[in-house]
């Protein structure tokens, strides 16, 4: 094994011979700038490893405390939205319910047009002589007249 290139790098005395003093000056001065990289000692290491797992752990706990809080939410938006379909069919099936029932109301009812509000005619007389004009008798058979101005 061919070890010429680390007598470049050793440090020799002034008669040729390993320099270890000096060696380990350099290596105690590799190791005072390792201890200034990673200051902290293994057990404030070893502490600092326990708290992470404790916040790991409470992260983990939150976490699953949030997905079941959003899928409680999921569920009941899902509910409201259900609920909302059916709110909505109903109110559409009562606005055709009531569509009906003012037709079956209206079905005996006759609107005259174009009477002014400035006229006063007295609707009665207004009905008979429609009766009389269509040759018809339904003047009887009314139940109630309203003026409805245009």
């Amino acid at each position: 094994m061919d070890l010429h290139y680390l007598e470049a790098i050793i440090p020799k005395t002034s008669d040729g011979h390993i320099d270890f003093a000096a060696i380990l000056n350099n290596i105690q001065s590799q190791n005072t700038d390792l201890k200034a990289f990673m200051p902290t000692t293994f057990s404030e290491r070893t502490s600092l490893i326990k708290q992470n797992r404790y916040i790991i752990h409470d992260l983990k706990s939150t976490i699953a405390d949030l997905q079941n809080s959003n899928l409680a939410l999921q569920s009941k938006q899902s509910q409201l939205e259900n609920e909302n379909i059916n709110t909505n069919k109903q109110g559409q099936e009562l606005k055709q319910e009531i569509i009906e029932l003012k037709q079956y109301l209206c079905r005996n009812n006759l609107e005259i047009s174009n009477l002014l509000k400035s006229q006063k005619k007295d609707i009665i007389q207004v009905m008979k002589s429609l009766q009389e004009a269509a040759g018809v008798s339904f003047v009887d058979k009314i139940i109630a007249l309203h003026r409805v101005y245009t």
